[in-house]
This record gives structure tokens, sequence and C-alpha cells, in this order.
């Protein structure tokens, strides 16, 4: 029956789920709009069914909800708009937009709402044809994926949606999505087709080498960003009825550092405690103007700088090699007054094993008093993942599950355009780097970790938050 939706209507709840898989709860508001999904307890989805065209609000009109369907009528942008979920062994989420007007409209880009909830965490690879939003949980089958089946998503401006579109009279467009669940990430990635390439990063060197082939399709090739020794090339695969993004890095790590430290030496100054990082990192990877660097160095530290930038305790930390072990009391003193914030435990850390290869015993107990959550407090999960570095597992299985899933996700690589929302490229790093010591020893990186590591650097040159991102990946374990 149809519905005009109307506040005091009541949240109704569906259930959807194979006898092998998780049940899973979905919740739906008065107007249509799923609040969330929950599998087996867990809250991994908020996932807003209400599209924006071009910036303008879809505007529900009508709402139809039974047990294995929920269908929204509305307009938008001065469009038709029928949003669809139906439940049967997958989870199918239909737009379909019409011009009922007698003009054609340019549209701009449909773009969808949605967000990891509490338990879960969203992984998206919006590269054209060859979509997906994948939700991640510790269970198992670990991943609820919305593959694109019909239409295009892309991620030029920060948010998932099509590309701009625009529709004659009478035209009609839709984005279809099917959502089911998966045993494991690899299970999602083997629906790509076969002239997908396989999940591989290259050197610079290696640019000529890499070729997609495919019989039935134009490719273009464009370069991201400003050239840089790191950077990724995006190849567009354009078939007759849609095209496919496929975003590939070139990595040269080393020149990647000495072409930040060249800049610090020729501008005389450095900018920050991330730029010095980098510094530090090309100085000893390459004798690159030693002296002149550790002067750069020291009068960075010698001005008082930032005081809650845990990456000064690492350029002092870094200091004690030329300096003397005075220099990690001071990084000691420096970080005691650090709020605890992502990058602080890493930190301490290093600092810690600084200590020890200077013959000195490192303070811990205190230390870790102040890190660890007091009663009732609540720390981000990337921030508990790190701190499992200091003190082991955390005690609740629950939040121990949750910080190995997130760690497993934020270090995902490979080709095609990526991202995970609400996670800056600086955390990715962090996250990477406590993942890679935090591995069984003499098992060596592992592979995913690799390449998160090569996309990381390549990213940095058009990443807002680049050195940020270098400096805490010079943390990583030297075999990475």
């Amino acid at each position: 029956m149809w519905q005009v939706p109307t506040p005091e209507m009541t949240p109704q709840v569906l259930e959807w789920g194979g006898p092998d898989e998780p049940l899973t709860r979905i919740t739906v508001a008065s107007d249509g709009s799923i609040t969330t999904v929950d599998a087996a307890g867990e809250e991994l989805l908020r996932l807003l069914t209400a599209p924006s065209i071009g910036g303008a609000p879809f505007i529900a009109r009508d709402i139809r909800i039974e047990a294995d369907e929920i269908e929204t009528v509305g307009e938008c942008a001065g469009l038709e708009v029928r949003v669809r979920h139906s439940f049967d062994r997958t989870w199918q989420w239909r737009i379909g937009l019409v011009n009922p007007g007698r003009e054609a409209v340019e549209v701009g880009r449909l773009a969808l709402g949605f967000g990891a909830g509490r338990d879960g965490f969203v992984h998206v690879l919006a590269a054209g044809a060859l979509g997906a939003l994948t939700v991640h949980r510790a269970g198992g089958p670990s991943c609820l994926a919305f593959r694109v089946t019909r239409g295009e998503l892309v991620d030029d401006d920060g948010a998932v949606a099509t590309p701009p579109l625009r529709l004659e009279p009478g035209g009609r467009y839709q984005l279809t999505l099917s959502g089911e669940w998966y045993a494991d990430s690899a299970a999602v990635e083997s629906r790509r087709p076969a002239w997908f390439p396989d999940p591989v990063d290259l050197s610079a060197e290696d640019e000529p080498d890499f070729v997609i082939e495919h019989p039935d399709a134009a490719i273009r090739v464009e370069e991201l960003g400003p050239p840089a020794p790191s950077r990724v090339l995006r190849h567009e695969v354009v078939e007759a009825t849609s095209r496919t993004r496929v975003d590939v890095a070139f990595v040269a790590e080393a020149r990647t550092y000495a072409v930040v430290a060249t800049a610090a030496l020729e501008r005389g100054f450095l900018r920050d405690a991330a730029e010095a990082v980098c510094l530090h990192r090309a100085m000893s990877s390459h004798d690159l103007g030693r002296d002149e660097a550790i002067e750069l160095i020291e009068d960075y530290l010698a001005d008082p700088g930032s005081l809650a930038d845990p990456l000064r305790a690492i350029v002092l930390i870094r200091s004690a090699e030329w300096a003397g072990r005075e220099r990690l009391g001071r990084a000691a003193e420096f970080l005691a007054g650090v709020p605890t914030q992502d990058g602080v435990p890493l930190t301490w850390l290093t600092l810690w094993m600084a200590q020890q290869l200077h013959g000195e015993a490192p303070e811990v107990a205190d230390t870790l008093t102040r890190l660890l959550p007091g009663p009732g407090e609540t720390l981000g999960i990337g921030l508990r993942a790190e701190l499992t570095l200091l003190v082991g597992p955390d005690p609740d299985p629950a939040i121990a599950r949750r910080a190995a899933t997130y760690l497993r996700v934020i270090a995902q690589g490979g080709p095609g355009t990526m991202r995970r929302p609400g996670v800056p490229a600086w955390r990715r790093a962090i996250a990477v780097v406590v993942r890679a010591l935090g591995g069984e020893p003499g098992t060596g990186t592992p592979p995913e970790v690799q390449a998160a590591v090569r996309r990381l650097i390549a990213l940095s040159a058009t990443a807002p938050d680049g050195l940020r991102t270098l400096a805490w990946l010079t943390l990583l374990p030297a075999e990475a």
C-alpha cells in the first residue's frame, strides 16, 4: 500500500538473509530511507536511500514498505525519482530517474548517501561501470558488497556519484547495485571482468610495460596531478555502453623523498615536523646534503613549533643519532604533553625502541596509564588498534575483532579508484605501519601492506596531507 510519509509513522524493521548468511535487519524510517543495517547484532551500515542530484535534495512523495521490498517515489532537481530496494537471494538497490519536462536537463551527479556503522568499515571502488561498495565485518562471511550492475560510479570530488547526467525530454537513467554476502574481499574481487588487471602497482621504470588488453574497448590514459617521481595514471576503458577507470600507481619511493628534501634545502627552512621527518629519511637513505640537512633540522627544533604534533617527537628521536641520547629525553618530555590521538602510541613505541638501542630502560608503566582509556572513555577504533602494539590485543573480544578488521581493510590496495570514507591518507599510513609491525615474527610483510604503502606514496603528490602521509610511512619496519 502506498503511503504519504509523515513524521508520525513508526520505523519498520525488515529481515533479509539466507541459511548460510547472518540475519540482516534493515531499519526503515518514515520517509522510506534506511537508517541502519545490522547483521548478527553488528551495526554495519548507515545507508540513506534518498539520493541527491546536482546537490539538490530528494523529496519523498509516496512510500511502500513490504516484507521484501521498499519503494519510495518522489522528485529531485525537476526529475521524477523512484528508489527501490528488493530482497531475495540478492539485495537489489535501484534508483530510476525520469525527465517529465519538455526540455533537456543538465542535472549534475546522482550522489549516494551512505556511511559505515559503528561496527563496520566501508571500502569503495568507484571505477565507472566497475563499481562496488563493500562493508566489512569481523565475522564470516566478512563482506556485504553492492556491485554496480547498471550505470556508473565515480569519485572525482569526494562524493560517490555518477558522472554528470543529461536527460532529454522523457529521458530515463537507472543506477542499479546488487548486494550479497561474500566470504571475503578476494571473493568480491573475483567478480571483476577477465580483462581487469591483477592487483599490482609498479615502479616508475615499469611504466612502458603496463598494458590493459581489451579487444573491444578504447584505452585512454590520463596522468592525475602534477608530474612527480611517484604518481597515478588513470586508464579509462571505453566500451560501447560503459566506461571503467583503472588507476595504476607508479612508485619511485626513494626519489619521492629526495624531491621533498631538495625542495626544503633550496627553500632554506622547514615548514613543519612532517617535512623534517621526510628530510631525515632522504638524508639517511641517500646521503643528500647531510650537513646542510642536519642544520635545517636543528633550526626547526630550535623553534618551539607545534605543541600537539607527535611527529615533532619523531624528529627529536631521529636527531639523537648526531646530537646524542639527551634528545630522547627531550622527546619523552615533549610527547608526555601531547594529547592522546592517532599516532601517539606509535610514537611512544618508536621512542622506547630508540631508548633500548641507546642502552636506556624505557619508562613504560606511567605512559600506558595515561594512554589507556579510563572507565566509560571511548576511543576511535584506529587508536584502539594502534594501542595493541603497546599492550597486546584488546581485552574486549568484540573490539579486538573490530580492530583487526579495521587494519585489514585499511591495508587493501590495488588498481581502481578506491576510497575509504572518513579516513584521511595520513591515518591510513599509521594503520598500515601498525599492521606491518603487528605481524607474526618471521613471516615478512603481508603483500596487501606492501601494495598499500606503494599506493599511499604514489597518492602523496596530490593528497592534501601528502607530507604527513610520507612522514608516518618512515616508521615502517625495514623489510616493508
